[in-house]
């Protein structure tokens, strides 16, 4: 059986029972491709890009209302990207056929949900969320010369 001893047991029992290996194939989706780069300079851009036009366009522009501005567009666009990406994981994997198959093996439902909703959660959070309030930080501190605490 020297074909076998690759294989590693799991002994998860319950709800748990294949999150391990979900969980890391779905992070393996966001962190060993092309995914978090791409999503983290679209989003750093499009911040970017909102925040710096509104530093040149209107230099005198209170603090408060830069911030508020930014916050509309950080918080409405990547909104409807989550539902679009998240759309394609669930239902994509249903139609294709590879959910049936994934809970075919001895995985629970829930390990396969709970899997999805924090892999993608995590690399929402940074890609998302953290990129662009980065560079929208940057822009205020240096562009516009406003000191912001962190």
């Amino acid at each position: 059986m020297s074909g076998n001893s690759a294989f590693e047991l799991v002994t998860e029992r319950g709800w748990r029972r294949g999150l391990g290996n979900l969980l890391s194939n779905e992070f393996s989706r966001w962190w060993k491709t092309n995914m978090w780069w791409v999503q983290s300079l679209i989003w750093g851009g499009i911040c970017g890009f909102m925040v710096g036009s509104i530093v040149v366009q209107s230099p005198d522009m209170p603090l408060s209302e830069m911030v508020m501005i930014y916050s509309i567009f950080g918080g409405l666009f990547p909104a409807i990207a989550v539902v679009i990406i998240l759309q394609d994981v669930l239902v994509g994997e249903k139609r294709s056929g590879t959910a049936a198959w994934v809970l075919s093996k001895p995985v629970s439902r829930q390990a396969f949900i709970l899997s999805r909703f924090i892999a993608h959660a995590l690399g929402v959070l940074v890609t998302m969320v953290l990129v662009p309030g980065v560079v929208a930080f940057l822009v205020f501190r240096f562009a516009a010369h406003v000191p912001i605490p962190p």
